[in-house]
């Protein structure tokens, strides 16, 4: 499935309005919950980064 940066701005913006539906590019998707919604950003991120790379979150750990 191809994905847009649309359909990924969309989906952020739901989320952190903390609606359930996403509206982009004339089609609208009711998700059943907020960590659907996150789910799917992150196949949408996946799906839009450059071939070759992957998506780091980095981890900061207190050191002492």
């Amino acid at each position: 499935m191809s994905y847009s940066q649309a359909q990924l701005d969309a989906l952020r913006e739901a989320a952190a309005s903390g609606t359930t539906r996403v509206t982009y590019d004339g089609t609208t998707v009711e998700y059943r919950t907020l960590s659907e919604i996150l789910r799917m950003i992150r196949i949408v991120e996946n799906a839009l980064a450059p071939r070759g790379s992957s998506h780091v979150n980095p981890v900061f750990r207190r050191m002492g």
